[in-house]
């Protein structure tokens, strides 16, 4: 009896764990981009050329462009909804040394200019953390309802009785039970 509460237990927390995760990452996908007028705004010097990045150690995230500048690098996300996986080539001729003027909400590039040439437009931006985020709403929501009917079988199936052994023991009041 120990021996099954305990996978239980383990089942529950490991249930658990699963859908606070899944019920987080579903959370924050649906969140919208932040509003134009609420990004900070700055002037940067460029100390590398914009590398793209395919692995990022979180299969979620996909692909995106570092963006390494003098105050700090930053990152061009959702490239595969944006420029089809690949800088355009405007972009990607920027050198070391160029000047960009960069709109960013964290570490999160949302707009991109150099010499008064609109490399990344805000609204280029939005579109692509959209549908990016469509994409991760259907992923996470398949899993939501994964792990829904995965906890509605294992409650019916805990249910149900259980088949007794061969064996069986005759307790101290003459009934018989499993053992």
């Amino acid at each position: 009896m120990a021996n099954s509460t305990l996978k239980r237990s383990y089942a529950i927390l490991i249930v658990t764990i699963v859908a606070a995760i899944t019920l987080w990452r579903l959370a924050t996908t649906t969140q919208d981009a932040p509003k134009l007028d609420t990004l900070a705004s700055r002037d940067a010097v460029l100390t590398r050329p914009i590398r793209v990045q395919h692995e990022s150690g979180r299969a979620s995230r996909g692909v995106y462009a570092i963006v390494s500048t003098d105050p700090g690098a930053a990152t061009i996300d959702n490239l595969c909804f944006l420029w089809n996986c690949t800088l355009p080539p405007a972009v990607a001729a920027l050198r070391s040394g160029d000047r960009v003027r960069i709109w960013t909400s964290g570490m999160h590039i949302r707009q991109l200019n150099h010499e008064g040439e609109l490399l990344l437009d805000y609204r280029q931006a939005v579109a692509a953390h959209r549908r990016s985020a469509n994409r991760r709403e259907w992923v996470f929501g398949g899993l939501a309802l994964a792990l829904v009917v995965i906890i509605g079988w294992a409650a019916m199936r805990s249910r149900k009785p259980r088949a007794c052994p061969r064996r069986r023991v005759q307790s101290r009041l003459g009934a018989s039970r499993c053992s």
